[in-house]
């Protein structure tokens, strides 16, 4: 090298993150070093060299064919080395920035993730979460952030990850921590880099326990984590709450016992809170944490106690996308029980679910037929109220759709509405009703078969006009050709019905 390589710090540190290392070799004003030498300087210079070559390198990561070459020249497992060799007291600085680099590379290029697990890179990492900086601890956090999102989920478990992420969660860290100074914009920066490193850890918890594994979401419950959740709900930053949500209701999915915690400890409210003032992404994660904690019959009252109905009935309208989808699943969850039933309907869910039945998405349009299907068996009244609400066409048309989920919801609902109303009956007939179900019931197995037959059933098969319709949409099938005891006996009705009727033709 032609004089000291820190001489050129000042003109790397100016180089745009999207210039490209031409041909592996970086060029100053003053003279080019090759990238392979960069790395090896990265294991023996000092705190403050090892430090500013990180900085270089993470900057410069951020071109693909730059983190390319990184890779090439074997650069990630010398950073590796440094979280492994250099201690926290005697190189924060280095240790800051060789996290900092991990965590951009890991971000841009998800092959890096395996590199530094492979290089054994995950260990020093959960050292530093427990044991750095606030601003050690949110690269690491960083870095841990994007393995987990890049599927990293059984490494990063073994690696004892879950309790310091857990930790982190807590809001009380910068002003405890012995690394803050007492000056004011340090105390600022501090409580800056612990909120960051807040959302990285909340994050990769979130990625962690939506990997399905029941052992991790134990292990994230068993740390603690429900507590300082549901403290962030209430957070005042953009995404945090709505993380802390997605994180609950995963935690909640499929565990009674983590359904219970997390009511218990108080997390009903503000999850309410969110419906109406959180983000579309919170209100959206909050509408399915409270799907998933309605299970839970006591949740499910605790919910409608904390006025929690008419937020969801108004983001059924009023919400994004996605949060429309999840208010209609909170609403159908809580239309299990009869007295929340009429609760929803006296707050209006009746016309907003059956729009969702035209305009929904394909997950809302589900949801809204199963919401309305259980509002059904509540009341007559209520089977009148959704039929004026003009839910027949639209639950028809369903019953062709190629999003099996909502056909078969739609039948369910059919069913519930058109037994004992011949005012429906008649509805279903002229919205194309029979040659829907006879596509239905000619397409599905088992259950929605059933359901088909006695769909069919009650819109009257003993009528002339709807026998010849049936036939013609080809409801001769055999007896033999349905698969559960219910649907052939649904369907030798029907076809009894139709044996009566075509004679007087």
């Amino acid at each position: 090298l032609p004089g000291s390589p820190c001489s050129s710090y000042a003109s790397w540190e100016k180089m745009s993150p999207n210039a490209v290392f031409p041909t592996l070799t970086i060029a100053s004003s003053e003279h080019t070093v090759s990238m392979e030498t960069l790395v090896q300087l990265l294991a023996r210079g000092s705190c403050e060299e090892q430090a500013k070559f990180a900085t270089f390198l993470c900057t410069m990561a951020g071109h693909d064919d730059n983190s390319a070459a990184l890779v090439k020249v074997g650069a990630i497992a010398p950073l590796v080395q440094l979280l492994t060799e250099v201690s926290y007291e005697d190189k924060p600085m280095a240790q800051a920035k060789v996290a900092s680099a991990l965590g951009y590379a890991a971000a841009k290029r998800a092959d890096f993730g395996a590199i530094i697990v492979e290089a054994g890179g995950l260990a020093p990492l959960v050292q530093l979460l427990a044991s750095g900086s606030c601003e050690v601890q949110s690269q690491a956090a960083r870095v841990i952030q994007h393995l987990a999102t890049d599927g990293y989920h059984d490494a990063i478990a073994e690696a004892a990850a879950i309790l310091p992420l857990v930790k982190l969660l807590t809001t009380d860290r910068a002003s405890s921590s012995s690394a803050c100074s007492a000056t004011f914009e340090s105390t600022r920066l501090e409580a800056a880099l612990a909120r960051e490193a807040q959302e990285h850890a909340a994050i990769a918890l979130g990625h962690l326990v939506a990997c399905g594994r029941d052992d991790i979401k134990v292990a994230i419950a068993d740390a603690g984590a429900i507590g300082p959740l549901i403290h962030l709900l209430a957070d005042g930053s953009v995404r945090l709450p709505a993380v802390a949500a997605a994180v609950l209701g995963n935690l909640a999915c499929g565990s009674s016992e983590n359904r219970a915690a997390i009511s218990e400890a108080g997390a009903i409210v503000p999850l309410v809170a969110l419906l109406a003032g959180g983000t579309c992404e919170a209100q959206a994660e909050a509408a399915a944490t409270l799907c998933h904690l309605a299970l839970h019959d006591d949740n499910a009252v605790a919910i409608v106690q904390a006025a929690g109905v008419a937020p969801l009935v108004q983001l059924l309208s009023n919400g994004s996308r996605g949060a429309r989808a999840k208010a209609a699943g909170a609403l159908c969850t809580l239309g299990v029980s009869e007295t929340n039933a009429m609760a929803i309907v006296k707050s209006g869910g009746i016309k907003p679910l059956v729009q969702l039945l035209i305009h929904g998405s394909d997950e809302a349009q589900a949801e809204s037929a199963m919401a309305l299907r259980y509002l059904a068996l509540s009341s007559a009244d209520i089977k009148h109220a959704i039929v004026e609400a003009g839910a027949i066409l639209p639950l028809v048309r369903l019953l062709r759709s190629c999003k099996a989920q909502s056909a078969i919801n739609a039948v369910a609902v059919l069913r519930e509405l058109t037994q004992g109303l011949p005012d429906t009956q008649v509805a279903v007939r002229q919205a194309g009703g029979v040659a829907a179900l006879v596509h239905l019931f000619q397409n599905e197995t088992g259950e929605v078969r059933a359901k088909a037959a006695d769909v069919l059933q009650h819109i009257g098969c003993g009528n002339r006009e709807i026998a010849v319709a049936a036939a013609n949409a080809g409801a001769t099938i055999p007896i033999s050709n349905c698969s559960s005891e219910s649907a052939s006996a649904s369907w030798r009705s029907v076809q009894e019905h139709f044996v009566k009727a075509m004679p007087t033709m």
